[in-house]
């Protein structure tokens, strides 16, 4: 673990998206508690043109051996799945069938899984921009 000294206000900023130990403790020493919290990062839009920028769409951070990953499955907003990813895959590039999605806000969903068997379902939403 990489150890930050105890801080009064439970605000976090700058953090990367990856899996955390969070340990809270009590001020007067009725004990401490141990959380896992899993922080997905992502972008918020890709931009497909091939310039080198937001080409691709992938989660960021979900690089751990603590959970299994489930492939991430990404919707588009009648809820018709356009693309399942592998979590490993360098990313989704926009299109479906070999075709071209048009500029327009997508849904994901993820699951992880830890050791104990307990799954969390995660999701959250992006936008293809094309210009």
């Amino acid at each position: 673990y990489d150890y930050q000294p105890f801080q009064d206000e439970p605000i976090f900023t700058g953090l990367l998206g990856g899996i955390y130990t969070l340990l809270v403790n009590d001020k007067i020493g009725c004990g401490e508690i141990e959380l896992t919290i899993v922080l997905l990062d992502y972008p918020k839009f890709l931009t497909p043109n091939n310039d080198g920028y937001n080409d691709t769409w992938k989660l960021v951070g979900i690089e751990s051996t603590s959970f299994t990953v489930s492939p991430i499955q990404i919707f588009d907003r009648f809820g018709k799945v356009v693309a399942i990813l592998d979590p490993q895959s360098s990313g989704w590039d926009g299109y479906y069938n070999g075709i071209q999605l048009p500029a327009s806000d997508y849904w994901f969903r993820v699951q992880l899984t830890n050791s104990e068997g307990t799954t969390l379902d995660k999701k959250g939403h992006f936008s293809i921009i094309r210009r």
